[in-house]
C-alpha cells in the first residue's frame, strides 16, 4: 500500500483517527511543516501577529500559550478574561490574550493565547501550540517523521 500511515485528528468529525493518505493526497496538503526535536519535545515556528517564535507542539494543551517573558515580544497583553488551565504540575489561572496565529501559510484570526509563567526547566522555546489552533484543520504527525501536516479549511473567526 503506497502512501503515508498516520495518526491524525479530523476537525470536521471532532475525533482522532488512524488514517492512510495516498501519496497524491499527501502531495496536495496545504502545509507540510518540519519539526525539530529539542529536549525531547517537537518544536516548530509559529507566528503570533507576524512575530516568529519557537513553540512546542503540544497536542495535550487545549490552548496555545506564550510564556510571560516572551509575551511582550509578541505584542501580547492580557485581557480581563482568565481561563483555568491544568499544567503538568498544577492548576493555574491564566490570563488570556487574542491574536493571529500562523503556522506556515495557515492562519487563525482572533485566537485565544494564554499567558503562562515561565517554566522551571528553561527550554529555549517561547510557548506551546495547542489544540485551539490544530482543531481547525485535519492534521497529522507521521509516526517516524518530524513533520506536521495540516490540511486546512476556511480561516475561522
Amino acid at each position: 500500500m503506497d502512501g503515508l500511515m498516520t495518526f491524525c485528528h479530523d476537525a470536521r468529525k471532532g475525533r482522532y483517527i488512524g488514517s492512510h493518505w495516498p501519496n497524491h493526497v499527501r502531495a496536495s496538503a496545504l502545509l507540510d511543516q518540519s519539526l525539530l526535536w529539542a529536549g525531547g519535545v517537537k518544536v516548530l515556528e509559529v507566528r503570533i501577529n507576524g512575530v516568529a517564535g519557537r513553540f512546542i507542539l503540544d497536542t495535550g494543551a487545549s490552548y496555545t500559550a506564550v510564556f510571560r517573558d516572551a509575551a511582550e515580544r509578541f505584542k501580547r497583553a492580557a485581557t480581563q478574561r482568565v481561563i483555568e488551565s491544568s499544567t503538568a504540575n498544577e492548576i493555574i489561572q491564566a490570563p488570556v490574550s487574542y491574536g493571529q496565529l500562523e503556522v506556515g501559510r495557515q492562519k487563525l484570526d482572533r485566537a485565544a493565547v494564554l499567558l503562562l509563567p515561565r517554566r522551571k526547566e528553561q527550554r529555549p522555546t517561547d510557548g506551546l501550540l495547542g489544540m485551539n489552533f490544530l482543531d481547525n484543520y485535519d492534521w497529522q504527525t507521521p509516526q517516524w517523521e518530524n513533520r506536521l501536516i495540516l490540511r486546512g479549511y476556511s480561516n475561522k473567526q
